[in-house]
């Protein structure tokens, strides 16, 4: 190990598949670093020795749902350890996504030759980290008064139909609106917006129903 960072050594790396598994290794012990846990998953980890381990390194993929409840899950279970995501075509909205649910950093598997050493060594130093060509991410996106307004109202339950009526708006306006919101919030669905705005650490809390009044645009 070259060891110009503290406890570059103390790495549990949650691999699902033996190839990944074997690359990121290799690309690890050619910046001097090895991992000292190797699992294919986070619960496995957590069984074989969590609180040795430094910094997390995750498989996450392409963070789809599933990935990132889990993932959070993890991290409010460990509060304090960083973990960096490694995943498939990091873009503005998958980073916002990764950082909302408490990654330390994202690299892109592609990349792994040239950032993973770096990376690790600036997470443990402190830094967050994530791709060069990525807009500075915002874990909180900036919605309108509009955009909070309708998205308040899904999370009440209201179809598109009956925001429009009570907003006076036409259903294709609702529909734009939301597009938008979605793309905001890096989300696919009604539920998934719902469960990103409640959630107590990555949305905007019960505040965003307070944003009622149709005349606030």
């Amino acid at each position: 190990m070259t060891g110009d960072s503290p406890h570059a050594d103390r790495l549990g790396l949650v691999a699902a598949s033996d190839g990944f598994e074997r690359h990121v290794s290799t690309v690890l012990a050619k910046s001097g670093i090895k991992a000292l846990w190797v699992v294919p998953s986070l619960d496995e980890l957590k069984t074989r020795g969590i609180d040795d381990v430094a910094l997390v390194l995750i498989d996450g993929g392409e963070l789809p749902t599933g990935r990132r409840t889990e993932i959070r899950e993890h991290a409010r279970g460990n509060p304090g350890r960083p973990f960096l995501i490694i995943a498939e075509g990091a873009d503005e909205k998958l980073v916002r996504r990764a950082l909302s649910i408490g990654a330390a950093g994202v690299i892109r598997r592609a990349d792994l030759e040239a950032t993973l050493g770096p990376a690790v060594r600036a997470v443990l130093a402190g830094l967050t980290c994530f791709p060069l060509d990525v807009r500075a991410p915002s874990v909180k996106p900036v919605l309108t008064n509009r955009e909070k307004q309708i998205l308040g109202m899904i999370v009440l339950g209201m179809s598109n139909a009956d925001i429009a009526r009570r907003l006076h708006l036409t259903e294709s306006t609702i529909k734009s609106h939301l597009s938008v919101s979605y793309a905001k919030l890096g989300v696919r669905s009604r539920n998934e917006a719902a469960a990103v705005i409640l959630d107590p650490t990555e949305g905007f809390g019960m505040g965003i129903l307070h944003i009622s009044d149709p005349a606030q645009s």
